[in-house]
């Protein structure tokens, strides 16, 4: 789809306001503590059903859903973990190895990194601030994950509350959409 320049505009400020209203809303109605689990048990449980090795998982910013009981599970069943380093503005992110004693280092935008060996993921957790049913997602605004899916062309795997989905998310040629979305109502799968 190739998106005239003047509709990027009206692309940029549709997610800046979409983007404004579910960080408000997550802030006002976080998802609970039942929810966040129910959630982790659909995603353990549909990542048991895919055979990919190096999977990359997220250290949770305020606000997101926590999975490191889901990524502790997969370690002990012999996954690989890793978790995003954020690079410069423009750049895909790197990944580095993690485990529960590996030392965590503070990174770009507040994130957090292990500070382990870098390793290319075969399975990337995506986190997001809404999705729509096509699968495509509002993230923060820097197109990290766009180009990392981009580039390393991995199953992709988004995670949120159901209160994050909305009609349609405005896009461009550069957004992906997931291979699936896990919720704490189920997993979602492209039409």
């Amino acid at each position: 789809m190739v998106v005239p320049p003047h509709s990027r505009a009206d692309i940029a400020a549709q997610k800046s306001a979409l983007r404004a209203q579910k960080v408000r809303q997550r802030s006002a109605s976080p998802i609970t503590d039942g929810e966040s689990r129910k959630l982790r048990e659909y995603l353990a449980n549909y990542l048991e059903t895919r055979a990919e090795s190096v999977i990359a998982g997220t250290w949770p910013l305020p606000g997101e859903i926590d999975l490191r009981p889901v990524l502790t599970l997969l370690r002990d069943k012999g996954h690989q973990i890793v978790l995003p380093e954020t690079t410069p503005r423009g750049q895909a992110l790197r990944f580095r190895e993690w485990t529960e004693v590996t030392p965590m280092v503070t990174g770009r935008y507040g994130t957090s990194y292990p500070d382990g060996a870098y390793l290319d993921p075969t399975l990337i957790l995506v986190p997001l601030l809404a999705f729509d049913k096509s699968l495509y997602r509002l993230g923060y605004g820097g197109g990290y994950y766009d180009r990392t899916l981009a580039s390393l062309k991995v199953h992709a795997v988004g995670f949120a509350a159901s209160w994050q989905e909305v009609e349609t998310i405005p896009r461009d040629e550069f957004d992906m959409p997931m291979n699936v979305i896990v919720t704490e109502r189920g997993i979602l799968s492209a039409l």
